[in-house]
């Protein structure tokens, strides 16, 4: 088995899908889960935050995993549970990179997503 560059999976996905849903569809999923991934970073970010200032309490005590939660439900309807959640949290994880944020905790995603 060879391994396809992301890119050319990319395309591969694109050249199949767009055409069965039409390219107004495929950009406000492409934005729905853009729009999931932003916020999932910002309440990340700020889960981290609030649980050093709190002495980090149990994942559901947290002011951010209600938010967490739905949005995790909110994927399993759109698109499924494993791969669809594994590579959001994947983005969220790059996102954080890019800020400088390598060092984040994502137990809110771990935890968060399984209840």
């Amino acid at each position: 088995m060879t391994n396809k560059p992301t890119q050319d999976i990319y395309k591969d996905f694109c050249d199949k899908i767009v055409p069965i849903i039409g390219t107004e569809m495929f950009m406000a999923e492409a934005k729905k889960a853009d729009a999931w991934i932003t916020e999932l970073t910002d309440l990340v970010i700020a889960a981290n935050i609030w649980g050093e200032e709190n002495n980090y309490p149990i994942i559901d005590e947290y002011p951010q995993y209600l938010r967490a939660r739905t949005i995790g439900e909110e994927v399993v309807r759109w698109g499924g549970r494993m791969k669809v959640m594994q590579t959001i949290y994947k983005s969220v994880r790059k996102r954080l990179d890019q800020k400088g944020l390598n060092q984040c905790d994502l137990a809110l995603l771990v935890f968060g997503w399984s209840g």
